[in-house]
């Protein structure tokens, strides 16, 4: 687990870990995904194949996900037909903006409603400078939960931020 969490930084020195593990079918699609991360030319040649060829449904969304969060457009059309779909595809809204979207802000807005998204939300709507939200976020500010509050503050502070990299 650690391997996974240091790859998610950008860190190197679980690789030899995150390539024994997939080895192992139950772990193969996430260590893909981490080594991705890490700029890996094995996991890109993997997910290109899994989108393509899997017979599993989730593993060619998760494959489409993990390319397009590392800029890389293959899994574009699966992303946007499944935005589509009902529910809440914070990872699809995620891999989108990586690829520039536009149609990634509307998943991202919604989930400035739930506690545990919205600070994420908030860093990736950043990138497009999107300061609308800024009012949906001021009710959080008086919930009783402290996590809303500071969520709310925290995403406030990232959307009226300038955004990264200007």
């Amino acid at each position: 687990a650690s391997a996974f969490a240091l790859a998610r930084y950008g860190d190197r020195s679980g690789v030899q870990i995150i390539k024994g593990l997939a080895w192992f079918r139950q772990h193969r699609m996430t260590a893909y995904e981490a080594l991705m991360r890490l700029g890996e030319k094995s996991a890109r040649r993997y997910l290109h194949k899994q989108l393509r060829k899997s017979k599993a449904r989730y593993d060619r969304l998760r494959a489409a996900v993990a390319l397009g969060m590392a800029g890389d457009p293959a899994g574009l059309k699966l992303l946007r037909a499944r935005l589509k779909q009902p529910g809440m595809h914070m990872g699809i809204a995620l891999a989108l903006q990586k690829l520039g979207a536009k149609e990634a802000r509307e998943v991202l807005g919604r989930a400035l409603s739930h506690t545990a998204l919205r600070i994420q939300a908030a860093r990736a709507l950043q990138t497009y400078g999107d300061t609308r939200r800024v009012r949906e976020l001021v009710k959080y500010l008086s919930s009783p939960s402290e996590d809303a509050r500071l969520t709310a503050a925290a995403a406030i502070v990232l959307l009226t931020a300038a955004p990264e990299g200007r």
